[in-house]
């Protein structure tokens, strides 16, 4: 009896212990999930890396770098041109300026030779020319408007000696005096290294051209076909990436860019020239461009390779829309490319490419 009592005198001392344990367990289970949304989101640094296809970019001010990843499936894999964000893509949605962050006007040099300049949340009257090293513009608008004069048509430049430049979470609108222009331009033979990610970029003649050069998460959309006002002005013909003569070495990874043949508006003296435009008349073959897991739409071909001996061009597991005006791929003798994880957006099912 004196060992029963005693084991029941031991037992009853550790039940306060384990109600204690129960009790802050409980606690801390509750303000675990009480403290989350519904859709949970984590902070990381998202700007750094690639976002697969079981997450999407989402803007964030209070985030490191303003961009945050959601997990989760997305609630779309097809039809993703409308409202690319339900896919995964970049849209209006969380490209850009980070929603909550307050611009103001920005009163430094428009062109910047000092090395390590940093621009955090600025209105910016463009042009923008780059031409010192480690440059980063971030969460800032970069417009142009009727005031800039003939010779300013690229809102943002990156010029020689330019190199391991970066822009992101920023927006480049081409509104200018009328000259077909670049949202930005980075040509290989200017500056290596230069990364632009998470922009929005509209309304300019072209989005991107350049080469030795990462593009990822970027919005590419609204082009200028050439008209103010009703006036014919120019004759663009607007591609949303651009690699001429020795542009090469890009990465150009989750994208979005619309640029349907069908856009240009009637009367316009403008229109969609393609997607990718690879190669020019003559010059030096661009070379070594990955084009991977990006929404495409637009242009006669959505990929114009013309020029021989382009080499090294890789389309891997992009999503295609179906308004060009001739097919995915127009290519000259001798071109080289690969083509595998490719679908048509609309259905999912595997888009060939077709060589014109």
């Amino acid at each position: 009896m004196s060992k029963l009592k005693l084991r029941w005198r031991n037992f009853s001392k550790s039940i306060p212990i384990a109600a204690v344990i129960i009790v802050f367990g409980g606690l801390g289970t509750a303000l675990l999930l009480t403290s989350h949304a519904a859709t949970p989101t984590a902070s990381v640094e998202a700007e750094s890396g690639t976002v697969s296809s079981q997450a999407s970019s989402v803007n964030d001010s209070t985030a490191s770098g303003n961009l945050a990843v959601k997990f989760g499936t997305p609630t779309q894999t097809t039809n993703c041109l409308p409202n690319p964000h339900l896919c995964g893509f970049p849209d209006a949605t969380n490209t850009g300026v980070p929603s909550g962050t307050t611009l103001t006007a920005y009163t430094g040099p428009t062109t910047i030779t000092t090395a390590g300049t940093t621009i955090d949340s600025k209105l910016i009257h463009g042009p923008v020319t780059v031409q010192a090293a480690n440059v980063t513009i971030k969460n800032s608008l970069i417009y142009m408007d009727s005031t800039n004069v003939s010779g300013q048509n690229v809102g943002l430049w990156i010029r020689s000696g330019a190199n391991s430049f970066l822009v992101s979470h920023t927006e480049v609108t081409g509104m200018y005096n009328g000259q077909q222009s670049y949202c930005i331009s980075a040509l290989a033979n200017d500056a290596t290294g230069a990364t632009i990610d998470t922009v929005n970029m509209h309304d300019c003649g072209d989005g991107v051209r350049g080469g030795d050069l990462t593009a990822t998460n970027n919005y590419i959309h609204a082009f200028w076909y050439g008209l103010i006002n009703g006036a014919a002005i120019d004759t663009p013909h607007a591609d949303c990436f651009q690699g001429l003569q020795g542009d090469s070495n890009a990465i150009i990874r989750h994208n979005t860019c619309n640029n349907p043949n069908s856009a240009p508006p009637p009367g316009s003296p403008g229109y969609s020239n393609s997607v990718i435009q690879l190669g020019s008349e003559g010059g030096i073959p661009a070379t070594n461009w990955t084009v991977d897991n990006n929404l495409f739409q637009g242009g006669g071909f959505s990929v114009n390779m013309r020029q021989t001996l382009l080499t090294g061009m890789s389309f891997t597991n992009n999503h295609w829309g179906r308004d060009n005006a001739y097919g995915l791929i127009g290519s000259t003798t001798g071109d080289s490319y690969s083509w595998s994880g490719n679908v048509w957006d609309d259905t999912g099912l595997t888009a060939t490419a077709s060589p014109g």
